[in-house]
């Protein structure tokens, strides 16, 4: 199970296009006007979409591998003209240049994009963004409400994307159309070919306008890469953790038999002398020893699952798909650990079965 979650990472596509597209954040000095930034970042685009190996160019207000951030500072509540403010749902809002979908590749299952004309009302929403406040409805044309009252009118419906590396898609999003790029936007540039030269293209590009500033463009694909060696990462520590753990407990089962069954030697040698089999002498020294283990499984199982909770909940974030509440990972440890203990009885259980009555005897 671990091992599949760590390889759906690797293999995460989020449906749109992210091996050749390069991502282009641009941070700018404090000494830049609003307006500076404008300016510098459209000359930028028209310079990036003269080169023979750019397809297209957008911008938008945040990366489009920020996955669901529904509750978040990018979430924006929503409800339809006949409901009130508390019947409403949350839902990510990006802003958006008009060549965004073609640029990622990200078809319309309704719709064909923002208008040619200027229209600030007009958004473009995700399929679960329709499924949230129009079920089992066609949302092409229909009027949305956001908090502060602004009416929106849905011109198109595009596939949800899967972010979050999982196989659950994200929540609702809504696009909205910004013109011009400004301060904090991504510039996401669509190519064909090699992605080196494109890299080398577009950090030229930025030094030639302003050689104070540093840009470190990479293609979507490679985000998604070294977020996965990140998961990969902890996903080593946990196992590094886990390793630990389980070999504690079987030297901790070793040596609490072994002393359990030095302890009994005499116990073990009247027994034998009193008519008792090996057979016996061995079965004893299984029922002892099981039963501290089955009650150990049994409170380690409860103690390991409000750690996980604890884990899961501080890594709720991280790039790798974690679970608490997966009964299959709780058998298969306890079934590991069972036989394991078991194991580390075998040896003892033989050697209380050898006991010499007459030795045994002596023993103090």
């Amino acid at each position: 199970m671990f091992w599949q979650a760590v390889l759906s990472i690797f293999a995460m596509e989020p449906g749109f296009e992210t091996r050749q597209v390069v991502a282009v954040p641009i941070q700018f000095p404090e000494s830049y006007s609003a307006g500076d930034a404008e300016a510098l970042l459209t000359r930028f685009q028209d310079r990036v979409a003269t080169s023979s190996q750019v397809d297209d160019v957008a911008t938008s207000s945040t990366t489009p591998l920020a996955g669901d951030t529904e509750g978040g500072t990018a979430s924006t509540e929503f409800r339809l003209p006949n409901q009130v403010s508390t019947e409403g749902h949350r839902a990510t809002v990006m802003a958006v240049s008009r060549k965004y979908f073609s640029t990622l590749g990200i078809p319309f299952a309704r719709g064909r994009g923002f208008p040619g004309s200027n229209s600030d009302d007009a958004v473009i929403i995700s399929r679960a963004f329709a499924e949230a406040f129009w079920p089992r409805q066609d949302p092409f044309g229909q009027t949305i409400i956001s908090g502060d009252g602004k009416h929106f009118s849905v011109i198109g419906v595009v596939p949800d994307n899967h972010t979050s590396y999982t196989s659950e898609a994200d929540g609702p999003t809504l696009y909205t159309l910004r013109n011009k790029a400004s301060i904090g936007d991504l510039l996401l540039v669509r190519f064909h070919g090699n992605a080196v030269p494109v890299t080398a293209m577009v950090k030229s590009i930025v030094h030639d306008l302003d050689s104070q500033m540093l840009v470190v463009p990479s293609t979507l694909r490679a985000e998604i890469d070294e977020n996965a060696e990140h998961g990969w990462l902890i996903g080593k520590m946990l196992l590094f953790g886990a390793g630990t753990a389980v070999t504690l407990a079987l030297l901790g089962i070793y040596g609490m038999v072994g002393y359990s069954v030095t302890r009994r030697t005499r116990e073990f040698g009247i027994r034998v002398a009193v008519g008792a089999t090996p057979r016996d002498v061995v079965r004893a020294v299984f029922a002892s020893g099981s039963r501290p283990v089955i009650g150990g499984i049994i409170v380690g199982t409860a103690v390991a699952f409000g750690f996980s909770c604890a884990v899961v909940k501080a890594l709720e974030r991280a790039p790798i798909p974690l679970s608490s509440t997966n009964p299959v990972t709780y058998g298969m440890v306890a079934l590991f650990l069972t036989s394991a203990a078991l194991g580390a009885m075998i040896g003892h259980a033989r050697r209380a079965a050898r006991i010499e009555p007459l030795i045994a005897l002596r023993e103090e």
